[in-house]
């Protein structure tokens, strides 16, 4: 999965290179997650706490958006209460649905 770092702060082409594969890696936590709990849907401060990452909540926010983005998830229409009081959207797998067979 490529661009899954953005750089938004230059950074050397070394750096970039460490940033792409940590931030890739994440994508792939977070994406064999939703694989494991294919029936459920979580918000990414959800999914923050159930993986026991290390890492900044903005991260799993940029990992779910780029997931949405490449078309692994997708937004579920609900919402849950956040860590910070508010509601926030869930997200959930994106199941292929098969193209229609054309009867005629």
């Amino acid at each position: 999965m490529k661009n899954s770092y953005y750089d938004t702060v230059p950074e050397t082409p070394e750096n970039v290179e460490i940033f792409e594969l940590k931030a890739s890696s994440e994508e792939k936590i977070i994406l064999q997650y939703f694989r494991e709990h294919a029936k459920d849907q979580y918000s990414p401060c959800q999914i923050w706490k159930l993986t026991d990452s290390h890492g900044p909540l903005t991260n799993f926010r940029r990992a779910i958006t780029n997931l949405t983005a490449k078309g692994f998830l997708e937004k579920s229409g609900d919402f849950v209460m956040g860590i910070y009081g508010r509601r926030v959207n869930s997200w959930r797998l994106k199941i292929s649905r098969p193209e229609p067979q054309r009867l005629f």
